[in-house]
């Protein structure tokens, strides 16, 4: 899943305004319903949600997991779904830039697997 990456190449502003992504969210929402998008702060919390279908049930995710997708880990690594406070899931991630500078990373969690 490239989706992340593709994403996080979309410098976006300080707080991570969702303008910049919105018309690539919606058309990713209409070709595969089936994931969920966050931004993340560099600390792994949940700045900006995307698909606001459900209750959050967590407001951070762990980053070891994020860390060693981005790192090159061999599959399967699951990360924290945001939805459910005791699952994981398949998800991709990337990181995202503000200013040329780290600020956090794009978080896409595949519904429906794990």
């Amino acid at each position: 899943m490239h989706l992340a990456e593709d994403l996080a190449r979309m410098d976006t502003p300080p707080g991570g305004a969702r303008a910049p992504l919105q018309a690539v969210v919606e058309r990713l929402r209409v070709t595969n319903p089936g994931v969920d998008l966050y931004l993340l702060d560099e600390a792994g919390r949940i700045r900006q949600r995307y698909f606001e279908t459900a209750v959050l049930q967590r407001r951070q995710v762990a980053l070891e997991p994020l860390r060693d997708f981005l790192a090159g880990k061999a599959p399967p690594i699951l990360g924290d779904d945001p939805l459910n406070e005791r699952a994981t899931k398949v998800f991709s991630v990337a990181m995202r830039h503000s200013d040329g500078q780290p600020a956090g990373y794009v978080y896409a969690v595949l519904r429906g697997t794990a």
